[in-house]
């Protein structure tokens, strides 16, 4: 008869070693980034079908500013939530061999043995959420005064939405980092791109058949919706699958330190992630002030698409260095160069050729007037390709900092170059043309950091990261 502890056990992680479960670990994590991106321009294409561009054009401002609202909430957690996991679960799998051997070489049952890792998972749940609602309610509170065409959001049930959806995809990275760290991330696979991809079509199309038409309300809700489905299966699963025992005792003094600890272990790279995606945030906000919520709306489904090249090469640039292993990077990143050329560069070229086509799935208006954009950001995918590698680099050799410059100078290049050109009076396509100009801007400061880098620190591949912050 199985105890309890071997019940949990029966989902262990692929037991594989070295580089081949390095390789099952970053595979499952690029083929989740692959399916978010997919379904979600599929979602887009559906919301564009359901309902005008203005309307659509408000709900992509309103998801890119609660998906800003939640990786800012995560302070960092997948950088310390990862190594802390993998660290005190690698711990309870050898305590658990070798308890198994004194009884006589049964089974091993470790994995699922949370009790080492569960307090960290717990702290990092409940600062994030926390963090996440705060910051929802403050863009409630100064971002309908401060831009034009917000005012949906002084609606108290959109309100409600907005702060529910932050709080959710917050969650729903949390646990992804988790999974990272248990080297389980099939899970996420699953739910964050399968589960939560399939369930916020299906209450967007619930939606548009049922009125005929959605709202901007709706979309935010529909997202909002496969967030959480993503987020409470996540939860259900390391729960009844890994081990997770939920029973710490709140300690505000000792959490606050471990909190304090933690997060300044990850400040630098947390902080360069928000500065890599604040033009995410601010792009939508610029052109939405100065051309409308039409406008936004061919900004953001033209991106949308073009995010598409953007995910394969995040994906194939962290799954080519973690197969490395422990291999120099001077031999793998020719490989992970050739892999990006191949992959990005024809399926770019592709979609700009057929970018009018492309748009035509989203309707004619957007055809009429998304071309250009679309062209310019397929343009810019193998400029954001060449920076994500060289920012890879920089990450694998823990230079936070150098990874901080960069970021800053791809991001006021870009939003500089954007409020630059719409107040000039240029057509949309100079979003996407400030997109690739950042790009550039920081490949270029990026390109001397990781020569000089090289010559100071150890030329080492990285391990895999959680994607959803890379």
């Amino acid at each position: 008869m199985r105890t309890g502890r071997e019940r949990v056990a029966r989902c262990p992680p692929v037991r594989r070693r070295g580089a081949s479960r390095l390789v099952s670990t970053s595979g499952h994590q690029a083929l989740a980034t692959l399916v978010t991106a997919a379904s979600g321009a599929l979602f887009w294409v559906l919301a564009a079908r359901s309902a005008p561009p203005e309307v659509v054009g408000t709900a992509t401002v309103l998801v890119s500013a609660v998906s800003f609202l939640a990786l800012a909430a995560l302070l960092g957690t997948p950088v310390w939530l990862v190594r802390a996991v993998s660290t005190a679960d690698g711990a309870a799998r050898r305590d658990s061999g070798r308890d198994s051997e004194r009884a006589g070489g049964g089974r091993r049952s470790g994995w699922g043995r949370g009790a080492g890792w569960s307090r960290e998972l717990d702290l990092a749940l409940g600062a994030a959420a926390l963090a996440a609602t705060l910051g929802a309610l403050a863009y409630l509170l100064l971002a309908p005064s401060a831009v034009a065409g917000l005012e949906v959001l002084r609606s108290p049930a959109t309100a409600v939405l907005l702060v529910g959806t932050a709080v959710a995809l917050t969650v729903s990275s949390v646990t992804d980092a988790a999974f990272v760290g248990l080297r389980a991330t099939r899970w996420n696979l699953l739910l964050d791109g399968l589960g939560q991809g399939g369930a916020k079509l299906a209450v967007l199309l619930g939606l548009a058949a049922a009125a005929g038409t959605v709202d901007a309300a709706g979309v935010l809700g529909a997202v909002g919706c496969g967030a959480a489905v993503s987020a409470l299966g996540s939860l259900l699963v390391l729960r009844l699958r890994c081990g997770w025992r939920s029973t710490h005792r709140v300690d505000a003094r000792r959490d606050l330190a471990l909190l304090r600890r933690r997060a300044g272990e990850a400040a630098g790279t947390h902080g360069a992630h928000l500065a890599f995606h604040a033009p995410t945030l601010l792009v939508p906000l610029v052109v939405l002030s100065e051309r409308g919520a039409a406008a936004a709306g061919v900004v953001q489904l033209s991106a949308t698409a073009a995010g598409v090249l953007f995910g394969t090469a995040c994906a194939v640039t962290a799954a080519t260095l973690a197969e490395a292993g422990s291999a120099p990077l001077r031999a793998v990143l020719p490989r992970a160069a050739g892999l990006l050329a191949v992959a990005v560069v024809p399926a770019a070229a592709l979609l700009a050729w057929q970018a009018p086509a492309v748009l035509r799935l989203l309707g004619e208006e957007y055809a009429a007037t998304g071309t250009g954009v679309l062209v310019a950001f397929a343009v810019s995918a193998p400029c954001v390709a060449a920076l994500d590698l060289t920012v890879v680099v920089l990450r694998a050799r823990g230079r936070a900092r150098a990874q901080l410059l960069v970021a800053l100078v791809t991001g006021a290049v870009t939003v500089g170059g954007v409020v630059a050109g719409l107040t000039a009076g240029a057509g949309l396509a100079v979003v996407g043309a400030a997109w690739a100009l950042g790009a550039l801007a920081g490949t270029a400061v990026a390109v001397p950091l990781v020569l000089a880098g090289a010559r100071r620190a150890p030329d080492r591949a990285p391990s895999a990261a959680p994607s959803r912050v890379s």
